[in-house]
């Protein structure tokens, strides 16, 4: 399967935020309310959320920046100017934001060979509503694709939810310390390969892949529900896999290397989710959880795949499956 790549508008998450006091109108004249502050969004005039005085505000734009210090550690040679937005997801208030940097293919030899190349990611978090803390990380893409993962590994984070008086260089010495703490770029691909290998020699069928979807994603299902568009909705996701799993298991044969693109893709283009900003990030690391799992459980000498599947995973694709066979009734 393959996709064609477009670098996503970074400026859309530079928005014009900033802190504002706040006021509440008692007796006839507005108070200052004493030790809360109101993040703000100046261009759309609507405010994010409520702070404490104690809250420090990094701003996208700071985060973005901040990032040039990430990729001069991990990426010898390189700086921000050769990244572009491969990916950015932002909540629909705005308090949250997800930017995925990516050093096009025309600038860097990618990982891998030409048959299955593969590049690193750099994903910057930060919100504006304390749901999640500016944080940095490294993740990898299928350029075929651009199907994503990130599997357990260190990331680089800096909690700034109640500090005060923490000046930008202090952030950026906090973030530097831990970069340099990672393992290389070069390493972490090194270890993604060995664990890709491992996928392409344990044989899987393409019936696999919806026990082995409801297996990774621990899908639960309620048989007794009348509910239509609960129904409807596991259909489509049924109707995906199947779909995903046509595409890829005839690219990649009957291996769990072609599941794992089959979970990746589903992870990386979640339509089905309202939700994107949080969603792409947890479902790439359950993909990554899955894949360590499967790698790790498939080396024992009495390792039984239908036992790692599980029954209850193996009845759910059951019951989707008859969804699907039942659509038209």
């Amino acid at each position: 399967m393959r996709r064609n790549w477009k670098p996503k508008d970074i400026d859309k998450a530079f928005f014009n935020v900033g802190l504002e006091d706040l006021q509440v109108y008692i007796g006839k004249e507005w108070q200052k309310v004493k030790g809360y502050r109101a993040v703000v969004n100046f261009d759309d005039e609507e405010v994010i959320s409520i702070v404490t005085n104690k809250y420090h505000l990094v701003t996208n734009l700071e985060a973005y920046n901040i990032a040039d210090h990430v990729v001069k550690v991990l990426f010898p040679g390189a700086s921000l100017k050769d990244f572009e937005c491969y990916n950015l997801v932002m909540s629909q208030s705005k308090g949250s934001c997800r930017m995925d940097l990516i050093i096009p293919s025309s600038k860097e030899s990618p990982f891998g060979d030409e048959s299955d190349p593969w590049t690193p990611f750099v994903r910057i978090s930060n919100s504006y509503n304390r749901k999640i803390k500016l944080h940095y990380e490294i993740g990898f893409c299928r350029w075929i694709c651009l199907n994503g993962v990130i599997f357990n590994q260190k990331g680089i984070d800096v909690s700034l939810n109640h500090s005060t008086k923490i000046s930008k260089d202090k952030i950026i010495d906090q973030i530097r310390q831990q970069a340099i703490e990672l393992k290389s770029v070069r390493d972490m691909w090194n270890e993604l390969k060995r664990k890709l290998n491992i996928l392409r020699e344990i044989e899987m069928t393409s019936s696999m892949a919806l026990p082995m979807f409801c297996r990774a994603f621990n899908v639960k299902i309620d048989k007794k529900t009348k509910k239509k568009k609960k129904k409807n909705e596991l259909r489509a996701k049924a109707k995906l896999i199947k779909k995903l799993s046509e595409d890829y298991f005839k690219e990649m044969g009957n291996n769990a290397y072609a599941i794992f693109n089959v979970l990746t893709d589903y992870a990386t283009y979640p339509d089905y989710a309202p939700n994107t900003y949080t969603t792409i990030h947890s479902n790439q690391r359950t993909v990554g959880n899955w894949a360590d799992e499967l790698i790790k459980k498939s080396s024992n000498n009495n390792f039984s795949m239908s036992e790692f599947i599980g029954g209850t995973a193996q009845d759910n694709a059951y019951y989707m499956e008859s969804l699907i066979e039942n659509e038209n009734k």
